[in-house]
């Protein structure tokens, strides 16, 4: 028998390894860079898939980290097969829909300069539609000659039809282009000529330029003080159907939004209040529709709403001018304000100059706690990463040492936070024109653990289970900045996660600040508020370094050049690393969020400052 075992199996000689080096070959074909490239890019398509059409802001951050991928991979042996030029048509669709001038202008330069590199760009054609969407991306910016620039190059080098009397969409979406820039150019006249042939012409061909148009129409109506006409426009855009839900979803938000305008317009203060609500419950990234909103409730004498609302348009776009003029309005005395604000567009000279003048003093408040009372909560390297982002500070970032107050551990309670940043240190030492850089690494709690959806910062000595006594609502941050320190530059940097899943290995807690409003925080002219991770995302420590991936890289991108580095740029920067690194790391996703109310040039963190204060006494740190 064993005879027998012995000679078959020498038979199958051949077959046995035959099969024992294919299953080799199968094994290193799934450990292959090409297998892990598929992998990433299943991760990064499902990622960016899973999020509703509705979710702007989100479908935003993960179709960046998508594009991010694909232009450093063979995309050749991806299947499917992307089409990168779709991917970044819709990224600039996004943008432009978010208000977003400046990331969809910034999509479309991308997209240009690396057409010659990518299969989808091979004619010159499909690159010159993107000059059209960067004439649409300068419109959003409010940069009427440069979008006509744009859009006669676009004209120059596309094909014409051959009959010269036709009239399609094509044409109807170039003609809504020049009359939006017509319109910010001041020029009504031709603006109102070319949107009377979008809705004569195009509405036969069912285009989806009718209701942009209609809504332009309204936006001209209710600046000449034409509000029936203007309600008449916004409920014709209101009727008129597009070929997808979505797409007429959005423009129905911006619809009502006109409407709004022209029911306040006309008295009908109820009916504004109802459409404005109802624009920003289907798009709350509408700016105009929180300055509408606040024109009607400052109509019905309720002031503070108002200013709550305008406050919120502005923190989306700080250079809409409607909102600037609004709250300009708002900050007088009530006898002296009128009983209506004008709707219409006021002039370039009566607007708020941006910040010119140069930094003064620099000083910086940084808090990092591993080690809380409650030892439940003991992160790993929170205070290691505020003792990193100090040294640079005061290393490389040209910030006096007796100009940045460190708070660690047992040191960061509650009433030590809170005495530095309202009572015993900042206000009493920063004056108008200096730079203020608040830093946080600790816990923070998800809204939905408040009974009124507050978010609050963990403090050394804070109890979980009695949050509002002892722990620090982020919207009193605001509050306390805006009362009680003396400038108009605010930088605060958050890397906050909470914790409520200690087991979980390697994250920083399990959420970062959930469902926290970083919009909401970034009030007042001169403030960047950075948080270190989205909504529901955990922002993740490093498996192989003493640091979280936030700070790690947000001070590798501060250093790239020195003292010329610009803020925006670093985070640009930092941003695309971290998701790259956590993704690799860890198969999930961290996108840090940065909103800005900034105004005049960009923020060179680490630059001198122009009039140095003399060292403080110990005794006043």
């Amino acid at each position: 028998m064993l005879r027998y075992s012995y000679t078959m199996i020498r038979r199958q000689r051949k077959t046995i390894l035959l099969t024992f080096y294919l299953v080799l070959i199968v094994m290193g074909l799934s450990c292959s860079p090409v297998s892990a490239g598929r992998s990433s890019y299943r991760t990064y398509l499902e990622l960016y898939q899973s999020v509703p059409d509705d979710q702007l802001r989100l479908r935003q951050e993960r179709l960046v980290s998508l594009i991010a991928f694909l232009k450093t991979t063979d995309r050749k042996r991806l299947k499917p097969a992307p089409d990168l030029s779709g991917l970044y048509h819709e990224l600039w669709r996004i943008q432009v829909l978010r208000g977003d001038g400046k990331g969809a202008l910034a999509t479309c330069n991308d997209a240009i300069e690396n057409g010659d590199n990518l299969d989808e760009f091979n004619s010159e054609q499909t690159k010159n539609l993107f000059r059209k969407d960067r004439c649409q991306a300068y419109l959003v910016l409010r940069q009427p000659d440069e979008a006509l620039d744009e859009l006669e190059t676009y004209r120059r080098k596309s094909a014409r039809p051959l009959d010269p009397g036709y009239y399609g969409c094509s044409e109807a979406h170039e003609d809504y282009l020049e009359s939006w820039a017509r319109f910010l150019k001041g020029e009504s006249q031709r603006a109102m000529e070319l949107s009377e042939r979008i809705v004569t012409k195009a509405s036969m061909e069912r285009c989806l330029e009718v209701s942009p148009a209609r809504i332009l129409r309204s936006k001209i109506y209710s600046s000449q003080g034409n509000f029936s006409k203007a309600l008449d426009e916004a409920n014709k855009a209101l009727r008129f159907p597009a070929d997808t839900a979505y797409q007429y979803t959005q423009e129905k938000a911006r619809a009502l939004v006109v409407r709004a305008v022209a029911q306040n317009g006309l008295g009908r203060f109820d009916q504004s209040i109802s459409d404005a609500q109802e624009a920003i419950k289907i798009n709350p990234e509408i700016a105009e529709a929180y300055w509408a909103l606040a024109m009607a409730l400052k109509s019905t004498q309720k002031r503070e709403e108002a200013v709550t609302a305008n406050d919120k348009a502005l923190c989306l776009d700080s250079d809409l001018a409607e909102a600037q003029a609004l709250r300009a309005e708002l900050n007088k005395p009530a006898a002296e304000a009128p009983s209506q604000v004008s709707s219409s567009r006021p002039a370039a000279e009566d607007r708020p100059a941006p910040v010119k003048t140069p930094i003064r003093d620099k000083w910086a408040l940084v808090i990092g706690i591993s080690k809380f009372q409650n030892e439940a909560l003991n992160l790993k390297f929170a205070d290691k990463d505020a003792r990193d982002f100090r040294d640079y500070l005061i290393e490389e970032g040209n910030f006096a040492p007796d100009h940045v107050k460190l708070l660690l551990n047992g040191e960061a309670t509650r009433e030590a936070i809170l005495g530095a940043l309202g009572d015993d240190w900042l206000p009493r030492l920063v004056l108008p024109d200096d730079l203020v850089v608040i830093y946080l690494s600790t816990h923070g709690s998800p809204a939905s653990y408040d009974v009124k959806g507050v978010n609050y910062l963990v403090a050394h000595d804070t109890k979980v289970d009695s949050l509002y006594a002892t722990g620090i609502a982020l919207q009193d941050l605001v509050r306390i900045i805006k009362a009680r320190i003396s400038t108009n530059r605010i930088v605060m940097i958050l890397d906050a996660c909470y914790s409520g899943s200690a087991e979980v290995t390697g994250g920083k807690g399990v959420l970062r600040v959930g469902n926290v409003d970083t919009s909401a925080l970034a009030q007042g002219t001169g403030q960047i508020v950075i948080a270190s991770s989205d909504i529901d995302q955990r922002s993740w420590e490093f498996k192989d370094k003493p640091n979280g991936v936030f700070t790690y890289y947000l001070l590798e991108s501060l250093r790239l050049a020195g003292e010329k580095t610009e803020l925006m740029e670093a985070f640009n920067i930092m941003k695309e690393k971290v998701q790259q690194q956590v993704l690799r790391e860890r198969g999930e996703l961290q996108v840090p969020v940065l909103r800005s109310k900034w105004s005049g040039d960009d923020l060179k963190l680490a630059a001198p400052p122009s009039k140095p204060r003399k060292s403080i006494r110990d005794d006043q740190q």
